[in-house]
């Protein structure tokens, strides 16, 4: 029993020991947990002071992203101060170079004034001196003695004028007409079979009259007398009755022409001859010669006549009418109405903001440029755009087809895209469009080798029309260069002014009204220069061998896409081509118009007529270039520069012979035109009693009114080297229309003249 409780009692101990440590544990473990509580507290707020300190280190590195941009931002706009700055200062020394010099021309002119104000001073002294000599005359008793000698010499010249009036009524005839240029000397001869050794005005002041002959288009002596029968009845001369009576008495030359409807529209026509006013003045302002025909309609819906470049109501009369062509359009079916459509399509000004601080820093551009033998325009073209400004990237990629020189060496120098083709693989709309597929950027740019822009912002202005604007494609107007040929700045002056490019930047979409003009100024894309989207031209792309350009800008606006133009923004871009460039040219551009547009009117013409105009007016143009123009005394006002051609071209009535000399010999002419020359003498050579048909003589003479308006604006005086620029430019005119007039040929006749045709213009559509 002892052993038990002993064992007990040991127990008890041990169970109390147990206890003890038990509660010391206790202890133990309370005190543990407060030390983790105190540290989860420690530890929050270690936590929310590290979160704390994490938002303040997000916010630092925020502002110092937004304080490198506006660092960033300073710099360009401090760098852009300081360009101008530059050019502030270089006007400012321009200007200050500018004033010396109107300061040296004031004081030239001064003394200019000083010595004109002696000179006054001195005529008035003599003049003084002659009034009192002749106040002296007067009272002299010589002047009174005679004064019964000078009634009868004044009673004698008188009589002396009426007498000759009656006894030779051909020379006041033969002057008045002369003077009033309503006398077409092709015209008139294309009536008379045999004239003799007479000129034609005076055979139709002797004869032509008083058989009725027509002198001029636009002057009817049957209509003129049938209206007039006062006139009829003193069986006078009817043309010469018109300007020395009619005009002032309100009498009109054909049913066509309203002398009191145009002189209420021209003010500036009285005291002329309205219908030469019309002729020279009124249908370059877009007048109307009376309420039943309507100039620029008539030009709208006739688009040949437009490219011919003949007077509307002139080409009415010789072929309109027997053609059937409406002489009122805005009276005809809605699609032929021009004037409908000036009315209901007005011009859309794009408004936009070039300068803006936004500088498209996420657009991309591709630069797609076809190529042939391109070195020499490369050395400048790829610099400028390498250096174009407000981008992102500017890639160039360049599609060649078998340059000869080092173009495609000095594209990869300057980092370009470099695709090859074959050279028979070409087409302006293929090039382009494997361009396209090569391209990367977002926006795609389709210009030309021989094109150059005008700043280095040009691309980011491009850009900024299209963004700021509802367009989706946008191209600019031309900028010639500074050696470009005269032919080329007329042409170019006279196509922005038809299609309205030449006044404000505009926004083009479908007209109301559709027909070959309105489609043709709503429509107008230009390879030259033009920016699309690249996703959008993807989904379209170009086609067609020729007006690739035109073509798309009318599917675009046909889907309810608006484009735009520019006139603010230019490119630089011209070209100084031969003769027989324009030739095919002109063929290439009418061929591919009657192919685009349904209404594109084509006039019939029978090649084997024509071909002989060909021959007589290049025959016409070389005797004007080495015989009126060469005789030409320079320097020389301009209107009587402008007076010695028209009276050549309006004096032309007969076939002369096409002699080898005068082709050989023409410095103004490549060889290639002269063989196409020699081709037609020798396929159509001159036949005697032919008479000639004068549609190239109006052409041309249309094309001189053209020219005329263009040389007003900018040349006071006619030098040797403005002569023989023009020279240069009437060979390229002929031959642009000869280029034409073949194209309707080609269009118009029968299945046997299309191949005769064929024959001829074999090779004009190469090397467009």
């Amino acid at each position: 029993m002892a052993h038990l409780e002993n064992a007990q009692d040991l127990l008890k101990a041990e169970i109390e020991s147990l206890a003890r440590d038990r509660d010391i544990h206790k202890k133990a473990v309370s005190g543990l947990k407060r030390e983790r509580g105190r540290l989860n507290v420690a530890v929050i707020s270690l936590w929310e002071e590290l979160s704390a300190a994490h938002g303040e280190l997000s916010d630092a590195l925020a502002r110092i992203a937004m304080l490198e941009g506006i660092v960033e931002e300073e710099s360009g706009e401090r760098e852009r101060l300081n360009r101008h700055i530059f050019d502030l200062q270089n006007a400012q020394e321009a200007d200050r170079a500018e004033l010396l010099r109107f300061q040296g021309l004031i004081a030239e002119r001064s003394g200019e004034l000083d010595h004109f104000r002696g000179e006054n001073e001195s005529l008035k002294r003599e003049l003084e001196s002659e009034r009192r000599r002749f106040q002296r005359l007067l009272k002299s008793r010589e002047w009174k003695l005679t004064r019964p000698l000078r009634w009868v010499i004044c009673v004698f010249r008188e009589l002396k004028a009426n007498i000759g009036m009656k006894l030779y009524p051909l020379s006041w005839e033969y002057r008045a007409i002369r003077k009033s240029g309503l006398f077409d000397a092709a015209y008139y001869t294309g009536q008379i079979h045999n004239m003799g050794k007479l000129n034609p005005l005076a055979h139709y002041v002797k004869h032509g009259a008083k058989e009725g002959k027509r002198p001029h288009p636009l002057f009817d002596p049957a209509y003129y007398l049938a209206q007039n029968p006062d006139v009829a009845e003193l069986k006078p001369n009817p043309l010469a009755h018109f300007v020395k009576y009619g005009v002032r008495e309100g009498r009109d030359p054909n049913p066509f022409f309203s002398v009191e409807y145009y002189l209420a529209q021209a003010p500036d026509a009285a005291g002329m001859n309205p219908v030469a006013h019309y002729l020279e003045i009124g249908t370059a302002r877009g007048m109307d010669p009376s309420p039943l025909f309507y100039s620029s309609s008539y030009l709208a819906c006739n688009p040949d006549v437009a490219v011919a470049g003949m007077n509307p109501l002139v080409h009415f009369v010789l072929y309109g009418a027997e053609e059937g062509r409406n002489p009122r359009p805005e009276l005809g079916s809605a699609t032929n109405s021009a004037k409908d459509c000036t009315s209901s399509n007005p011009v859309e000004e794009i408004v936009y903001c070039l300068e803006s601080e936004d500088t498209w820093k996420d657009a991309t551009v591709s630069v797609i440029v076809p190529t042939l033998n391109a070195a020499n325009d490369f050395v400048t073209f790829l610099p400028v755009f390498k250096n174009q400004k407000g981008l992102q990237h500017v890639e160039i990629v360049v599609v060649d087809s078998g340059s000869a020189d080092n173009t495609v060496e000095l594209a990869k120098k300057f980092g370009a895209k470099t695709i090859r083709i074959p050279p028979k693989a070409f087409s302006h709309s293929y090039a382009r469009n494997l361009g396209a597929e090569h391209a990367s950027g977002n926006y795609f740019l389709f210009i030309t080798q021989d094109a150059l822009p005008t700043s280095e912002s040009w691309l980011h202005e491009m850009l900024s029309a299209l963004k700021k604007s509802e367009a989706v494609a946008v191209s600019c107007a031309e900028f010639p260069r500074e050696d470009v040929d005269l032919f080329y700045r007329i042409s170019s002056w006279h196509h922005h002014r038809v299609m309205e490019f030449d006044k404000v930047d505009r926004l083009l979409s479908m007209p109301d009204v559709e027909d070959y003009l309105t489609l043709r100024k709503n429509a107008q894309l230009s390879d030259t220069a033009c920016l699309i989207s690249g996703d959008l031209f993807m989904k379209y792309k170009f086609r067609n061998d020729y007006a690739e350009d035109l073509d798309l800008g009318l599917r675009l606006i046909r889907d309810g896409y608006k484009l735009a133009f520019l006139c603010s923004t230019k490119i630089i871009h011209s070209h100084n081509r031969f003769p027989y460039y324009y030739l095919k040219r002109a063929y290439v551009d009418n061929l591919t118009l009657g192919q685009i547009f349904p209404d594109f009117q084509i006039p019939r013409i029978r090649i084997d007529e024509f071909a002989r105009d060909i021959l007589h007016t290049y025959d016409i143009v070389n005797c004007l270039v080495e015989e009126d123009l060469h005789g030409l005394t320079v320097p020389c006002n301009i209107e009587k520069f402008i007076t010695a051609i028209k009276t050549k071209l309006r004096s032309t009535h007969s076939y002369g012979g096409l002699a080898s000399e005068g082709i050989s010999n023409n410095n103004y002419v490549d060889k290639d035109f002269k063989s196409f020359l020699r081709k037609i003498g020798s396929r159509y050579p001159a036949e005697e009693g032919i008479l000639y048909d004068g549609m190239l003589v109006h052409a041309m003479i249309a094309f001189v009114d053209v020219a005329v308006n263009y040389m007003r604006e900018t040349y006071e005086t006619i030098d040797d080297d403005i002569r023989h620029d023009f020279n240069a430019c009437l060979y390229k005119s002929f031959a642009y229309q000869v280029g034409a007039h073949l194209c309707f040929c080609h269009l118009s006749g029968s299945d046997e003249k299309t191949k005769e045709v064929s024959k001829i213009v074999s090779d004009l559509t190469k090397g467009i």
